[in-house]
């Protein structure tokens, strides 16, 4: 199995608008794809290959690490991010 690499993007949120009006694919971490899809525009597939876990870090400046609001915005993406069964 060979991929075609046809588009890349300076972010990814736009990718369902480009999915939706073309008939290109993408590749999202189910997580990601699952929230994009929650008016079930889209049908989500596994993949036929595995991919390479990828690392996501968290940094927040020792000034502002014990701010109620960047508190709450880790523990969204802690939970966003948590490895899937």
């Amino acid at each position: 199995m060979e991929r075609d690499i046809v588009l890349r993007l300076p972010h990814f949120i736009v990718a369902p608008e480009i999915v939706w009006t073309t008939d290109l694919a993408v590749i999202f971490p189910c997580s990601i794809a699952e929230r994009f899809n929650r008016g079930h525009a889209f049908r989500l597939l596994a993949l036929l290959f595995d991919l390479l876990a990828i690392e996501v870090k968290i940094h927040t400046h020792v000034r502002f690490s014990s701010a109620a609001g960047i508190q709450w915005l880790r523990d969204v993406l802690m939970d966003m991010f948590a490895a899937q069964p």
